[in-house]
């Protein structure tokens, strides 16, 4: 990063899928009370696909109805226009199946494509910044 120049950006991109669930942690009740909590579906969640540059900290999300390859030419979109005046906007990846996608893979073959996809090794959670904004 140290080496870029003031018209080019990084950010770091990811899919997360917060659950709307509702989990006890404990209470306070009387011994021998039962404690009744209504569960929730498991499929009541959100889908969020976003990014965050770590320079300004600034992120950048979209809420999703699926993360998967459609999503993340939407997040790309998403992220060309944020950074409207920058030459080059490097956004690095984890190897998740969509995002090497046909479809991902297709979308830099715009004349006007200012991306350049970088992604990080498999397991490798920890090289990812966005990850510890999702926790």
């Amino acid at each position: 990063m140290n080496s870029l120049a003031d018209d080019e950006a990084v950010l770091f991109g990811d899919g997360v899928h917060p659950t709307h669930e509702v989990r006890p942690a404990g209470c306070w009740a009387p011994k021998g009370a039962k404690v009744v909590i209504e569960p929730s579906s498991g499929r009541d969640r959100l889908n969020i696909h976003g990014a965050i540059d770590l320079e300004t900290g600034k992120p950048r999300m979209i809420e999703v109805l699926t993360v998967d390859a459609l999503s993340t030419i939407a997040l790309l979109t998403a992220i060309e226009a944020m950074y409207s005046f920058k030459r080059w906007i490097h956004v690095f990846l984890d190897n998740v199946k969509y995002h090497h996608a046909g479809l991902v893979r297709q979308w830099p073959a715009r004349p006007e494509y200012r991306i350049k996809l970088h992604f990080i090794p498999a397991y490798c959670l920890h090289l990812n910044p966005i990850e510890r904004l999702w926790g």
